[in-house]
């Protein structure tokens, strides 16, 4: 998916356009998509709350797997908080922090900062460069 075609699809999400942001990633799901796989695990037009939770967390957990970071990113919240069916784990939560913030995510190497800086009683955590 290019990144024109994720930011219209993202905006569809936020405004609960569900039906229209559907049949763009209808095509995009056909053809694999890790991107349309991820907006699709983002919302239901009919699965109750637990049938949603449960196909949104092996949705992530299968896109994690394939390295797509925001997928891993939601999952490591997700562990973080002990969300969705799944059992409050701090080690994955840092593990896939971690594993997101290596693979370029900015908003997770700041999570991890902030984490690491307030785990080792810092101010703040100390900058590079």
């Amino acid at each position: 998916m290019d990144n024109g075609t994720y930011k219209h699809c993202t905006t569809l999400l936020q405004n609960g356009a569900f039906e229209a942001l559907q049949e763009i990633l209808r095509p995009l799901l056909q053809a694999g998509d890790p991107d349309a796989q991820y907006l699709n695990l983002m919302f239901s037009l009919s699965e109750t709350g637990e049938e949603f939770d449960a196909r949104r967390v092996k949705g992530l957990q299968d896109l994690a797997r394939h390295g797509h970071k925001r997928a891993i990113f939601d999952l490591a919240w997700l562990y973080r908080h002990g969300d969705d069916g799944l059992a409050q784990d701090e080690l994955k939560f840092l593990q896939l922090l971690t594993a997101s913030s290596l693979m370029g995510g900015t908003e997770a190497a700041e999570l991890l900062k902030a984490y690491l800086a307030a785990q080792l009683n810092w101010d703040s955590f100390p900058e590079t460069g």
